[in-house]
């Protein structure tokens, strides 16, 4: 999956990403992908679906949503440190 989503194919990253158990290596590698190849809403969404499902952030996953708002434009945004956003 992690191929997939680092190569630009999402839709086959997402395809893997929905039949196989989660942890936090599948979260990391499709909310960083989704933000590598410009879809940070996707991937900011898809962080806080990972949050409402019990996964806490480690720390990997700050760097994915942290490109996901800087490919967004965004610019206003909290930075994670610990289990803490700031």
């Amino acid at each position: 999956m992690d191929i997939y989503a680092k190569c630009g194919r999402l839709d086959m990253a997402w395809d893997v990403f929905e039949k196989i158990k989660k942890d936090f290596f599948t979260w990391n590698a499709i909310i960083s992908g989704l933000a590598m190849h410009g879809r940070a809403e996707d991937a900011i969404e898809l962080f806080f679906k990972m949050q409402r499902q019990k996964f806490r952030p480690n720390g990997i996953t700050p760097v994915g949503g942290l490109s996901a708002f800087a490919h967004s434009g965004m610019g206003d945004f909290q930075f994670y440190e610990g289990s803490v956003w700031y």
